[in-house]
C-alpha cells in the first residue's frame, strides 16, 4: 500500500537517514561534509521548520520525501529500494500542484536526476561552476512552468 503524508518533526531522524543512503547511492562522488548528527539537526531546524515536505511510504515504511518552498525543491529524495516505482513523480506532482513555478538545482553529474527532472516538464535554465554551493561541484538550475 502507498500512502503519502505531510511530514513533521518527528520524521526528522528518518529523514536525514534516507537522505544520506539516497545520495550515497546515487552520487557516491559527492563529498559527504555532515555528520549524521549534524544531519538531523538541520533536518528538524532547517527543512522542516521552513519548508512544506510530503513523505511516500510503501506499506508503511518510508520510501521517499520531498521538501520545497519559496517556488524552489530543495530536497527530492527516494529510498534505493524504492527507486523506479514512481514515487518521485508522485511527490513532485504534489510540489507542481501547490507552487508554480518552480526551480531547483542538480549536480551536473547527476544525469538520472535531470534526466527525471526534463521528463516532468523542467528546463535547463543555467548551469555553473559549483564555487556557489556548498559541495563546490559543478550544477545545474532548471525551471518548471505550468502550461497555459
Amino acid at each position: 500500500m502507498i500512502g503519502l503524508r505531510q511530514a513533521t518533526c518527528q520524521d526528522a531522524v528518518a529523514l536525514a537517514a534516507l537522505h544520506r543512503l539516497s545520495r550515497a547511492q546515487s552520487m557516491p562522488w559527492l563529498p559527504v561534509l555532515h555528520s549524521q548528527a549534524q544531519n538531523i539537526s538541520y533536518f528538524q531546524n532547517r527543512v522542516l521548520g521552513v519548508n512544506t515536505v510530503w513523505t511516500v511510504h510503501q506499506n508503511e515504511r518510508l520510501a521517499g520525501f520531498i521538501a520545497y518552498g519559496g517556488g524552489w525543491v530543495n530536497h527530492l529524495y527516494i529510498h534505493p529500494d524504492h527507486w523506479r516505482h514512481g514515487h518521485g513523480q508522485r511527490l513532485l506532482r504534489q510540489a507542481q500542484a501547490e507552487h508554480q513555478p518552480l526551480l531547483l538545482w542538480v549536480f551536473q553529474r547527476n544525469t538520472k536526476a535531470q534526466a527525471f527532472y526534463h521528463q516532468a516538464g523542467f528546463t535547463t535554465v543555467a548551469k555553473t561552476d559549483g564555487q556557489s554551493n556548498e559541495e563546490r561541484t559543478p550544477d545545474v538550475k532548471m525551471a518548471w512552468h505550468p502550461a497555459p
